[in-house]
């Protein structure tokens, strides 16, 4: 099986849920994946160009991508805290699981990152929910919203 996924939260979260789900049903083919920054937009003959180059996944890559999934499952941050110290063996792993604890903590003024990020968006001129939806999607390509 190929999984083809993005280097984004969205596309993160689902690679690991993923690897979670066939850790744990110990299944046996053969797994390997694309990753690439973006996925979107790309012509047929790039993705053919492509898929040479998956990578197979080892069984410590998917225990890797399983932990990482029960540390984002976990009822305190700790878990996706002491994860983020080590090095992750998926590209853009890092950056997603950092900005998706960055939407559970909030510093002083009680807003995620998120909710700064639009808010600065509304301040400098985006309100109409379709521009400040795409303004976002490029101030913070991270999340994946809107693909």
């Amino acid at each position: 099986m190929v999984l083809w996924f993005e280097h984004d939260l969205f596309c993160q979260a689902n690679l690991l849920y993923v690897a979670a789900w066939y850790r744990q049903r110990r299944k046996r083919s053969a797994l390997s994946l694309v990753s690439r920054k973006t996925l979107g937009g790309v012509t047929p003959e790039q993705l053919a160009a492509w898929y040479p180059q998956r990578r197979s996944l080892l069984p410590a890559h998917i225990s890797m991508a399983a932990e990482a999934w029960d540390a984002c499952c976990a009822p305190t941050v700790a878990p996706l805290e002491a994860l983020l110290c080590r090095r992750l063996q998926f590209a853009g792993l890092s950056a997603a699981l950092q900005a998706h604890l960055d939407r559970l903590l909030t510093p002083e003024d009680g807003l995620d990152r998120i909710e700064r990020a639009v808010l600065w968006l509304i301040t400098i001129g985006f309100t109409e929910f379709g521009e400040l939806f795409e303004a976002f999607g490029r101030a913070e390509p991270v999340y994946g919203l809107g693909d």
